[in-house]
């Protein structure tokens, strides 16, 4: 008997313009889970966890959200 799991990618397209805030946060308890809060500003709320490079794609969405921010001449909450 075979065991198989599949696992549900969920894919997630929202705006950069649509983004209010970008925020880091690691489980208490288990500090190498962590995640990304993306608020928009209609004030919906994504998580997301499980990636490859966590750094990194914290580093890619706040300079792609910095450049966004100077061509838009508007401000973004990106939390640490």
């Amino acid at each position: 008997m075979f065991l198989t799991f599949y696992m549900n990618i969920l894919q997630v397209l929202v705006p950069l313009k649509k983004i209010k805030m970008l925020n880091q946060s690691e489980n208490v308890k288990k500090p190498s889970q962590k995640y990304l809060e993306l608020v928009t500003v209609d004030d919906f709320e994504f998580w997301f966890m499980g990636f490859i490079n966590y750094q990194k794609t914290f580093k890619y969405l706040q300079q792609a959200m910095s450049q966004i921010s100077d061509e838009m001449n508007v401000a973004f909450y990106l939390g640490t």
